[in-house]
């Protein structure tokens, strides 16, 4: 009978103790968009363009010149200037073309690199500039902002209309404008 009470309370014991551990992974969860991708917890930069109401058209480009992967990837550092839809349709009537065609362009892939920087860089580090900066984009051709002390311009024609959307690769800032080289 000893024997027995202390098998139950070592079984007792092992028990109490295994249901207080934590489990550390991260459960997938399934993209309804694309049901042969998986997401994590994890935020990127990609899962706030796709997530946003705005980014429609910029969601479809990113697709269609395939750079969803690389802007998924949280090891990488980026900061992307996200045009919305509104920027697409003033492009494309800029262009005489329909939004359609804005995505068959060959040269797609890098006008959105063209939106995209190799680093973080957070709206507060352009604003206490006050100055002209220049960074190289993912194209390596450089981008410049022109900032005063409560906006941020990029080429002189696109301004960031809001900021500092952090994700665990980098940052989106939203563009009024198409920023073409």
């Amino acid at each position: 009978m000893k024997k027995l009470k202390s098998i139950c309370l070592l079984l007792f014991a092992f028990f109490a103790l295994y249901s207080c551990t934590e489990v550390d992974s991260e459960i997938p969860k399934e993209n309804p968009k694309a049901p042969n991708v998986e997401e994590t917890d994890k935020s990127s930069v990609w899962s706030i363009i796709k997530g946003s109401e705005n980014h429609n058209y910029l969601e479809e480009a990113v697709i269609a010149a395939e750079l969803q992967g690389a802007l998924s990837d949280t090891t990488g550092s980026f900061t992307v200037l996200a045009p919305t839809d509104a920027a697409f349709t003033d492009l494309a009537d800029e262009l005489e073309v329909g939004i359609s065609d804005l995505l068959e362009l060959p040269d797609l892939t890098n006008i959105l690199l063209y939106h995209v920087l190799p680093e973080v860089i957070l709206e507060d580090s352009l604003l206490q500039s006050q100055v002209n900066s220049m960074y190289n984009t993912l194209l390596n051709e450089p981008i410049y902002f022109q900032s005063s002390a409560t906006t941020v311009t990029v080429n002189g024609i696109a301004s960031i209309t809001l900021a500092d959307l952090v994700a665990d690769n980098g940052v989106v800032h939203v563009i009024d404008k198409v920023v073409l080289r």
